[in-house]
């Protein structure tokens, strides 16, 4: 894993007497040791080979492949690297690989620190509660014991919308428009709706106020003409 210490080991069989063992990464010599053991101190993906020693009289040993495993990525929640100034941002290394214990580290402007006030109080979660461009963003990693180091992530902070929430902003302008047209088209139909009503309410208090034709015919209506003779409306009566 990187980070780690790896020992390499190279035995004869004839274990009682003294030897010198010679190691090689891909056929280049890298050194060798009177006790049959070299140590590979911190190791990255860069030491990944095929490994083999050789002891005189004894020969060569087989190649082995020295994987380095990664040690993966920080954890950043919300998942994703560009933020807006003033939103949280939580980076977490809690268990990554297995192991607690983790330091975030952060690089802003060419200055490395802890992504917290002190060395001494933070293991664990970074949180940044308002996230502010020149303070924030920046390359951040994980640490163990000053030696393991994680993969690093870049975080951006700005200070004015991305192209992802000026759409979101969009969608929800042109969604509430619609619902504000809709709402606008049911309160006009209630209003014709309303006036239908009452013009028809009207109409019909008209007609029961007016008298039919049979009324107005079925009325005697006299008009006096001259001493003697009366007229009744459609023919004329001379008095007895």
């Amino acid at each position: 894993m990187q980070g780690e210490n790896v020992s390499l080991h190279c035995r004869k069989k004839d274990a009682n007497s003294s030897y010198t063992a010679k190691f090689y990464k891909n056929g280049i010599s890298i050194g060798s040791s009177s006790s049959g053991n070299i140590m590979a101190p911190t190791v990255s993906k860069s030491d990944e080979g095929l490994y083999k020693c050789s002891i005189a009289d004894a020969g060569e040993s087989p190649e082995s492949w020295l994987s380095v495993a990664d040690l993966g990525f920080p954890q950043v929640l919300p998942n994703r690297q560009q933020f807006f100034q003033g939103e949280p941002i939580t980076i977490s290394c809690e268990g990554l690989n297995g192991r607690t214990g983790w330091r975030v580290m952060k690089k802003i402007n060419g200055d490395i620190r802890i992504c917290a006030s002190t060395w001494e109080t933070l293991i664990g979660s970074c949180n940044i509660c308002n996230a502010y461009p020149s303070t924030d963003s920046g390359e951040y990693w994980c640490e163990h014991g000053e030696i393991q180091k994680s993969n690093s992530v870049n975080i951006t902070v700005s200070g004015h919308p991305t192209v992802p929430y000026f759409k979101f902003y969009l969608v929800l302008y042109t969604g509430l428009s619609l619902l504000l047209v809709v709402i606008l088209l049911i309160l006009a139909g209630l209003f014709q709706h309303h006036k239908h009503q009452q013009t028809i309410r009207s109409h019909t208090k008209e007609m029961s106020l007016t008298p039919d034709d049979d009324t107005l015919y079925s009325k005697a209506i006299y008009t006096t003409l001259r001493p003697g003779e009366t007229e009744l409306k459609g023919h004329k009566k001379r008095a007895d």
